[in-house]
């Protein structure tokens, strides 16, 4: 998906541009010759998964955004200040009653999403997340009762397991991880 960079010519105002994509396939967010003023965000479901304040890009660099949708290869390389994240979650019976969050120790959502796709279909998403952070993952059930026997999920932090599993009740956090001393 190109946009015409003509389109983002007025000033001071906001471009949007919606799309609907295959939930199976790999995207990535990214803006060539970024002017330092600009601001980019990324939001999927209404859930921001990135916000270009981070990148703060000098004039005529480019923005780049992580890897997004369950066709993503999992085994990206990250740089050395930041660790890989992969998280899996595998639907049950009833997928729009699961959502899921990663938080850092301020409360901010570094990324999270909610109708992650139909019964039975494993939503697979794999980022690089600052180090010298502190995170936990939660996934939510707002109906209280987890992710049924044909669910369950898994995530990863460099390769290493932080928590996987199935039966919940309404929310489950996991162990914190990243620097949080």
């Amino acid at each position: 998906i190109v946009s015409n960079e003509n389109e983002w010519s007025a000033k001071d105002e906001a471009f949007v541009q919606e799309e609907c994509l295959d939930i199976h396939g790999c995207y990535q967010l990214y803006v060539n010759k970024a002017k330092q003023q600009d601001g980019v965000v990324l939001l999927i479901d209404g859930d921001e998964i990135f916000d270009s304040k981070e990148a703060k890009p000098s004039t005529g660099k480019n923005i780049a955004g992580p890897f997004f949708g369950n066709g993503c290869p999992r085994r990206r390389k990250c740089k050395e200040d930041r660790m890989k994240v992969e998280l899996s979650i595998t639907l049950d019976e009833y997928p729009s009653d699961i959502s899921y969050r990663i938080l850092d120790d301020d409360d901010e959502v570094l990324i999270g999403a909610s109708n992650l796709g139909e019964a039975h279909e494993t939503y697979n998403i794999a980022f690089c997340a600052p180090k010298d952070r502190c995170y936990e993952f939660e996934i939510t059930d707002n109906h209280g009762d987890g992710l049924g026997e044909s669910g369950g999920y898994e995530l990863l932090v460099d390769g290493s397991m932080i928590t996987r599993g199935q039966g919940f009740e309404e929310i489950f956090t996991s162990p914190r991880f990243g620097d949080c001393e």
